[in-house]
């Protein structure tokens, strides 16, 4: 493969694995100091979870019909928030992968997943994001911090506000393990946010879903592969 060719297919595999922005402004909230870009449309829809399993057991699971597993705090019962799609409710504690904090697996790793958050009460003063989201590619034996790239006014509906900002999170490294801990608690360790952050110390999760490319992407990535098998064949021809 010649390197332009390598180059190409780079290109394509890059942007196979990147998610579309809408409305790109500047996000003037705690979330700029991480570098996130903010979005004040509806989040796409991912990847569902394929199974919340190694859930610890004071949470547990139920199947709404979004088709994906939820986890929610053992101690209360499962109760939508203030619109239809929002169905989870739970709190967490500080350590990835531990007794209180819920964890997600999923079929195949991906570097971009997506936090959709549940609506319970209005935002605190000062609020910023309420879950940090660490990830695991060794069964949840290490855990990695993933980093907020993006920032959504909206979960999947436009009906209402999301208490919490719907987020898209990066991992260096493909992950096939979520880890969702609270994140806003000022000083909690492995918090994304400025140590001068606070806020009510609560962790409210709709769902966490694999960030996918859209239909057009899949059609550039098809038609890359077609391209190199074209310019492969024409090598063989002329050699």
């Amino acid at each position: 493969m010649t390197t332009t060719l390598r180059i190409i297919f780079a290109a394509l595999v890059a942007t196979l694995y990147t998610s579309n922005t809408v409305n790109a402004g500047v996000f003037s909230t705690p979330a700029a100091q991480m570098g996130a870009t903010y979005n004040p449309g509806t989040i796409p829809i991912g990847v569902p979870a394929i199974s919340v399993t190694n859930a610890p057991t004071t949470f547990f699971s139920f199947n709404p019909t979004g088709g994906y597993n939820y986890s929610t705090d053992g101690s209360t019962n499962p109760a939508a928030g203030f619109f239809p799609d929002y169905h989870f409710l739970g709190s967490a504690g500080i350590t990835p992968g531990s007794a209180s904090s819920p964890i997600w697996t999923f079929s195949a790793s991906a570097s971009d997943y997506y936090l959709y958050p549940t609506i319970d009460h209005a935002p605190l003063p000062n609020e910023a994001l309420e879950s940090s989201l660490w990830g695991s590619n060794d069964g949840g034996s290490t855990w990695s911090l993933g980093k907020v790239v993006e920032v959504y006014e909206q979960g999947w509906s436009s009906s209402g506000l999301p208490d919490d900002g719907a987020t898209r999170w990066q991992f260096s490294t493909p992950v096939n393990m979520i880890s969702a801990v609270v994140g806003l608690t000022q000083g909690v360790v492995g918090s994304p946010l400025p140590p001068y952050s606070y806020g009510d110390g609560d962790f409210e999760v709709d769902a966490v879903m694999q960030a996918i490319p859209e239909p057009q992407t899949y059609a550039m990535f098809i038609a890359g592969l077609g391209l190199l098998g074209f310019a492969w064949q024409r090598k063989r021809l002329t050699a």
